[in-house]
């Protein structure tokens, strides 16, 4: 998590920077809340887990309802890696349930509303959406040399991936595909994603790091985790 915090800085960058300077208030308060929702699934296995989760969908929904589509997504990635790893149960199933109830009830009057207003508005449309005109997005080869780092880490989430699916290693493969749905009909919001890239991808910048740190000292050392993390601060400033 230390070695990971560099990275984030980059959402004050050239090209993240315009969801603060133009005003995009509504995606970055509900993706505010959809990076709740994913620190929410750490602690899934905690007793009535399910209230906190449940509270924080109804706040995305609520926020900027088209990250709903993000968070089900994640949710989706999340079941099926517990059906991968063996830990499907009545128990786990029951959870997303109270989760669903919970999001339904607290949102409900918003959603009709929503159906006969925005959605009538705005609806899906199958639309291959390279590039959004008028506003610089977060592209990945924006990261340069930095994805000597991201690459590694993304391989090495997938070696380890079946032992230690952590919900933030999810998070991070979930918003890194849905950073590119702007193919798959999502258009400017997929790039509306790609304003925080930096916080989503962080976790494989530090993954990497890590990785390589432990190699060298043959354990994990907070005080070397710290020195580097203030290193890379300073770099990316």
């Amino acid at each position: 998590a230390i070695l990971s915090v560099p990275l984030s800085l980059l959402i004050f960058s050239r090209a993240p920077a315009m969801g603060f300077l133009w005003g995009h208030w509504p995606s970055l308060f509900g993706q505010f809340f959809l990076i709740a929702l994913f620190w929410s699934f750490t602690k899934f296995d905690l007793d009535k887990s399910y209230i906190l989760i449940g509270i924080f969908l109804s706040a995305v929904i609520l926020a900027h309802t088209a990250n709903l589509v993000f968070a089900l997504f994640f949710i989706l990635l999340f079941l099926l890696t517990q059906i991968f790893n063996k830990k499907f149960n009545f128990e786990l199933v029951k959870k997303i349930l109270y989760i669903g109830i919970i999001a339904s009830t607290l949102t409900l009057y918003y959603l009709i509303i929503f159906k006969y207003t925005w959605f009538v508005t705005q609806p899906y449309t199958f639309t291959i959406y390279p590039t959004w005109e008028g506003n610089p997005g977060f592209y990945i080869l924006d990261f340069k040399v930095i994805l000597l780092f991201i690459i590694p880490g993304i391989i090495l989430s997938l070696i380890t991936f079946k032992s230690k699916a952590h919900a933030a290693t999810l998070a991070s493969f979930s918003m890194l595909l849905l950073g590119f749905s702007n193919y798959i009909g999502f258009d400017f919001r997929a790039f509306q994603i790609r304003f925080l890239w930096p916080i989503y991808l962080s976790f494989f910048f530090g993954f990497a790091v890590y990785q390589g740190l432990k190699f060298l000292t043959k354990k994990s050392n907070l005080i070397y985790a710290v020195i580097l993390s203030l290193f890379f601060v300073l770099l990316f400033i």
